[in-house]
């Protein structure tokens, strides 16, 4: 049956890439998708590297030995994109927090800021309490 098969060509482009798709559906634990604009940038990816790499065996060894080298060529590739979705988040969260840190630090110092107003009340008391009548200026004869 299989020299039966390898009289036919592999599949090229789109049912490639379903069939490589449904291999990779098709394993017991989908922890890679989540979901649904995951399964659409999956299929993305395994059409890209089916498009840019078609098979080169006839149906037999595309069945015995091509499908698996496929499948697990854009399992590895999605990882990497997974991961690298995932460093972009990190760094985008880092700035943020930088970006929000600067923002308090500027309003902690500025002038008339908690720091300002917190310190001239420590090194000057009189500000502190309102209820002091402050000295009277010396009088100049």
């Amino acid at each position: 049956m299989w020299d039966h098969l390898s009289y036919y060509p592999s599949p090229k482009g789109q049912e490639a890439a379903n069939e490589v798709f449904n291999q990779i559906m098709g394993f017991p634990s989908n922890s890679l998708i989540k979901t649904e604009y995951d399964k659409n940038l999956l299929k993305k990816d395994v059409l890209y590297y089916v498009n840019s790499n078609p098979p080169k065996t006839s149906y037999s060894g595309w069945i015995l030995g091509e499908l698996d080298e496929y499948v697990n060529i854009c399992i590895s590739q999605y990882k990497k994109i997974l991961a690298r979705r995932k460093l972009k988040g990190i760094i985008k969260s880092i700035v943020y927090i930088n970006l929000l840190y600067k923002d308090s630090i500027e309003r902690y110092y500025a002038p008339n800021g908690l720091f300002e107003n917190k310190m001239s009340n420590y090194w000057n008391p009189i500000l502190k309490n309102n209820s002091v009548w402050r000295p009277p200026p010396p009088l100049n004869k």
